[in-house]
């Protein structure tokens, strides 16, 4: 028999509304987001996440339609918003995708490029609630040791083949044995996966996963045509289901994209097409977007002074993503409490969010924000208050009198290797000799995460969704935590998190636990929640704020 029934409004998941009666003011200022990789969590730097990967019940009140967190400066509601031209093309720019194979995108970046393309299971509202995607319903057994999904009837890939339960077979069992596969971790839990009848389907599970539904509204819940999914070129041929299909891809100059006329939710598809132009310079994306080049762009936040007077708009995308210092714990002198606790004393927060950017994001020491499942309001930002003299003491009695030295990496782009020249220069006040070095997205997941270079990764994204899949990045295994060290506390209260027979205030209690633990261990730098700034001409309509990843789902470009 089967325990609950998980549809679009059936969970109350993405914000605790009673934790903080407010919007949660986080965004992730960096583009790329890592994502797990697309596994676990993701590095930083990345466009914005994340992931992802996500999952399950965030929490508390059915949020209210009006706290999707959008801030557009001008324009109609985007209810109110005037349908796109059918024809219409949105060109915006991005940083290069690592992979169009979402079993091998290695940045929650990838995602704004792949959404477009590929549909998921699972889809997630502006404010992270999982909703029917490709499965219109899915619930858990009363012993949780399965989940079953019913499918989307009369869906076709981009190729013709038909959607049904053998293609999500074969899609999960490629993301669990592919070699290189950067979903493997998130499917781990599907010990096999059952076809029932054409259109349901059901996850046999080796333990807790109440994670595993808004895992699948990020890449392991892609779904790729069956008959492509051995093609040695699908990272440069995608067929997926989604919105728009490729006609063009040139790496490192454009993917354009048009209308997939068979596409099962017509509402959501506003435009004829999509340019998506490889640009990771900002100050290129500003100019592109003056001279009528752009549509809309993600921008830095010192950028978005310059909108108004551009004649442009302004979209200040709320989300619950996380600025910090990822550690290594796995290697000394990181793996002694007193030292990470230290570096946290070093960091000036308020400065870093002041001074860089430009005020948009929130001072924290915890990584989920106010107003998310697990955000602990007993956990007062003042624990890491900015106190040089404190951080000194418990380097001398960790022995580190004179300081050590550590490298940190950074994706290479400006206002991110900025933000890691920030924290250099702060823990350089108290005796820690920091390197910087910008890693190319293209690499960022292998040097960070697979080779495990460096002490540290400055990131400026890492969440998910759901915030089990967020905590993930903090587990033995887990592909964002180069190192792999945790802690037996951290390890079973995450454990205990992904319990889907919980209800969703014990597993508040559960997380808001394990969000105190990580913070007392001191296991990251946690600096800020941030925001993120998207500049768009008049003739886009529909953009609004998604806490996770922009989806483009209702935009549309009017003539």
């Amino acid at each position: 028999m089967l325990r609950r029934k998980l549809m679009a409004g059936a969970l109350a998941l993405a914000l605790v509304t009673t934790a903080c009666g407010g919007d949660d003011d986080d965004a992730s200022p960096d583009e790329p987001t890592a994502d797990d990789a697309t596994t676990d969590d993701e590095p930083a730097g990345d466009e914005p996440a994340d992931d992802e990967p996500a999952d399950d019940e965030p929490a508390g009140d059915e949020p209210s339609d009006d706290d999707s967190g959008d801030d557009a400066t001008s324009g109609d509601e985007p209810g109110d918003e005037p349908a796109g031209d059918a024809d219409g093309v949105l060109r915006y720019p991005w940083v290069a995708p690592t992979s169009l194979d979402p079993h091998k995108s290695s940045i929650g970046a990838d995602k704004y490029v792949l959404y477009p393309m590929y549909d998921r299971l699972v889809h997630l509202s502006p404010n992270v609630e999982p909703v029917p995607g490709l499965a219109t319903s899915w619930e858990f057994s009363d012993d949780g040791s399965y989940l079953e999904l019913q499918l989307r009837e009369g869906v076709v890939f981009q190729d013709g083949e038909p959607f049904d339960a053998e293609a999500v077979k074969a899609n999960i069992e490629r993301g669990q044995s592919l070699e290189g596969s950067s979903v493997a971790g998130n499917l781990a839990v599907i010990e096999s996966v059952e076809v029932i009848d054409p259109l349901t389907v059901r996850f046999n599970l080796s333990g807790p996963a109440a994670s595993l539904p808004i895992t699948l509204a990020n890449q392991p819940g892609m779904m790729i045509s069956p008959a492509a999914l051995d093609n040695p070129d699908l990272d440069q041929n995608p067929v997926g289901a989604g919105m728009y299909r490729p006609t063009s891809y040139e790496p490192g100059v454009k993917l354009t994209l048009e209308a997939w006329d068979e596409y099962w939710d017509q509402e959501a598809q506003q435009l004829g097409g999509m340019e998506i132009v490889i640009m990771p310079d900002f100050t290129a994306r500003l100019n592109a977007l003056r001279d009528d080049q752009l549509d809309a762009a993600r921008l830095e936040p010192a950028q978005a002074a310059e909108l108004e007077s551009a004649g442009l708009n302004l979209l200040k995308q709320d989300s619950i993503e996380i600025g910090m210092l990822q550690l290594n714990r796995a290697k000394a002198p990181l793996d002694d409490v007193r030292v990470r606790q230290a570096l946290n004393h070093a960091i000036d927060r308020e400065a870093i969010v002041e001074g860089l950017f430009f005020g948009l994001g929130t001072p924290s020491v915890q990584i989920y924000p106010e107003g998310f499942l697990g955000h602990n309001p007993d956990v007062s930002a003042d624990r890491y208050a900015y106190d040089p003299d404190r951080a000194r003491e418990l380097l001398a009695e960790a022995g580190l009198e004179d300081g050590f030295s550590m490298e940190i990496n950074v994706a290479a782009l400006d206002f991110v290797v900025a933000y890691a020249e920030a924290i250099q220069a702060q823990l350089g006040e108290i005796g820690v000799d920091v390197t910087v070095n910008a890693v190319e997205l293209s690499q960022y997941g292998q040097v960070v995460y697979v080779d495990a270079n460096g002490e540290g990764t400055a990131v400026i994204g890492a969440a998910r969704p759901d915030p089990s899949e967020t905590a993930l990045q903090f587990q033995p295994g887990a592909f964002t935590n180069p190192g792999g060290a945790s802690s037996p506390e951290v390890e079973a209260l995450y454990q205990q998190s992904l319990d889907s027979t919980l209800t969703i205030e014990e597993r508040d209690a559960v997380l808001q636990e394990l969000s105190a633990t990580l913070v007392e261990q001191a296991f990251a730098i946690v600096i800020f929640h941030p925001q993120n700034p998207w500049g768009f001409n008049d003739k886009v309509t529909g953009l609004q704020s998604w806490k996770d990843v922009i989806e483009f789902r209702g935009v549309g470009i009017s003539s």
